[in-house]
């Protein structure tokens, strides 16, 4: 069961919500039963956690794909979604296509000298 909700986006805080205990429990079975599957062969709950989670990465990583990119369904043709590809390239190639460009710059700066302001009245409280 916890596979599946790993399949369905679930994290382990949500997972261990779901179970009703603390995510501290939770992490503490799942390295119990990784130890114990590894001892009789089985797959773990953290494998089989793992491995669900890689699938449902790749179907949305798909869904983002066809959304960027255009796809037909039927007879119906959907154009490509320019954020979709927005946030493809965002993520994929996060050095030419984020917002932000970093561009260094060295030698000596020179800042105006600060200017002291007095108001006129009463002396400053200490």
């Amino acid at each position: 069961m916890i596979a599946q909700l790993g399949l369905f986006g679930h994290t382990n805080r949500e997972i261990a919500q779901i179970f009703g205990i603390s995510e501290a429990t939770l992490a503490r079975r799942i390295r119990e039963d990784h130890a114990e599957a590894a001892k009789s062969g089985r797959e773990s709950v953290l494998t089989a956690l793992k491995k669900a989670r890689e699938v449902a990465d790749a179907e949305v990583t798909q869904a983002l794909f066809r959304r960027a990119t255009g796809f037909r369904l039927g007879k119906m043709y959907f154009p490509p979604d320019t954020t979709a590809a927005i946030f493809w390239l965002k993520n994929r190639q996060p050095e030419r296509w984020r917002d932000v460009h970093r561009t260094e710059v060295s030698g000596e700066v020179k800042a105006p000298p600060l200017l002291n302001i007095v108001i006129e009245g009463e002396p400053p409280k200490k």
